[in-house]
């Protein structure tokens, strides 16, 4: 699923099955499609979400910021190392 197209997931009621089969199949397609992640994405705080998927949220944006500064610090001494030496 690319990352600005809405989803559109879709089950339909086969012959035969039951609610309960229908409606794991589709959760499963969500699940698939990344469907949960998107709607508990950031910026969507309004929305109840499990703690666990908080939890993964909140270390994968404290990583990402980590990697940026640690970018930021490599730029600013590779500098430093080239102005010094000239």
């Amino acid at each position: 699923m690319s990352k600005n197209r809405p989803s559109l997931v879709s089950v339909v009621l086969r012959k035969g099955e039951s609610q309960q089969s229908l409606l794991k199949r589709f959760l499963k397609k969500c699940k698939k499609d990344n469907v949960l992640e998107e709607i508990f994405k950031k910026g969507n705080t309004r929305r109840h979400c499990k703690k666990s998927i908080k939890e993964r949220m909140k270390r994968q944006e404290a990583e990402r910021r980590r990697r940026a500064e640690e970018i930021k610090l490599n730029k600013r001494s590779r500098k430093r190392e080239y102005s010094g030496n000239s």
